[in-house]
C-alpha cells in the first residue's frame, strides 16, 4: 500500500534532510521536526518547524503544521528526538551551519508548546549526527 499525502495539502512539510521523524507512544501520531531545507532566499538553511503526521487505515497521510507560540529551540538539523510519552517529544543537540548545540527542549504536541528542559548535572559537549533512545523506567 503506497502512502500519499493529500494533493495540494499546504500543511505538508517542505522537502528536507537531517530532520527527525518520531512516533509518539500509542503509535498513531508521528512528529517531524527541523532538518535542512531551502530557506526564503533559496539557499540551504536549518529549519525549526514541527509537523504532526497521521496515517489513516486506507493509507492516506494527513499533515498538520504546529503553530507553536512562545520560546522554541533554534532551527537545527542532525539532532536527536525521542518520544517521552503519547504527547511529548524531547529534542537534544544538533547543528545549524557551524554551530553545534547541547540544549534540551520538550515539545508538548497537544498544547503546541516548547519548554526548555531543566538539565541536572554536567551537560555533554555540543554535538550533531548522534542518536538517542528513551526507555521506560
Amino acid at each position: 500500500m503506497a502512502l500519499a499525502a493529500t494533493a495540494g495539502d499546504s500543511s505538508s512539510p517542505l522537502p528536507r534532510s537531517g530532520h527527525t521523524f518520531t512516533t509518539l507512544a500509542g503509535g498513531d501520531v508521528h512528529v517531524l521536526f527541523g532538518g535542512t531545507g531551502l530557506g526564503a532566499d533559496g539557499k540551504a538553511a536549518a529549519l525549526g518547524d514541527a509537523h504532526t503526521c497521521r496515517v489513516a487505515a486506507d493509507g492516506s497521510v494527513s499533515w498538520q503544521a504546529l503553530s507553536v507560540q512562545g520560546p522554541s529551540p533554534a532551527p537545527r538539523a542532525r539532532h536527536t528526538a525521542v518520544a517521552l510519552d503519547s504527547r511529548r517529544l524531547l529534542v537534544w543537540g544538533g547543528i545549524e551551519r557551524k554551530c553545534r548545540f547541547n540544549d534540551c527542549w520538550v515539545l508538548d504536541v497537544a498544547a503546541q508548546r516548547w519548554t526548555a528542559a531543566e538539565v541536572r548535572g554536567t551537560l555533554p559537549q555540543p554535538r550533531a549526527h548522534h542518536t538517542g533512545e528513551c526507555r521506560p523506567a
